[in-house]
């Protein structure tokens, strides 16, 4: 009887780490997912305002952007002036 309780506690100790390592990398999956979505509407909302406003090159640039963002989410945008405003 007190090694099956010892065993079962001992079981109870290890299988709760791993249930929240478990958690943990599931929730780190999810924040990646979220996180080209979000890269890939930044890259959209870019391009949305370089077609509104456009000036030479904003809306190849940005469009040049949005694709660099479909193809690799995680990589972070080659060209940084898409998304500021033109000084005249």
């Amino acid at each position: 009887m007190a090694c099956a309780n010892l065993a079962r506690r001992a079981y109870h100790r290890i299988r709760a780490p791993q249930s929240a390592s478990h958690d943990a990398i599931a929730a780190l999956k999810t924040i990646t997912e979220v996180q080209k979505v979000v890269t890939i509407a930044v890259a959209a909302v870019a391009l949305g305002a370089a077609i509104a406003a456009p000036t030479p090159g904003t809306i190849a640039a940005a469009l040049g952007v949005l694709v660099q963002a479909v193809k690799n989410p995680t990589a972070p945008p080659t060209v940084s002036t898409v998304a500021k405003p033109s000084t005249p």
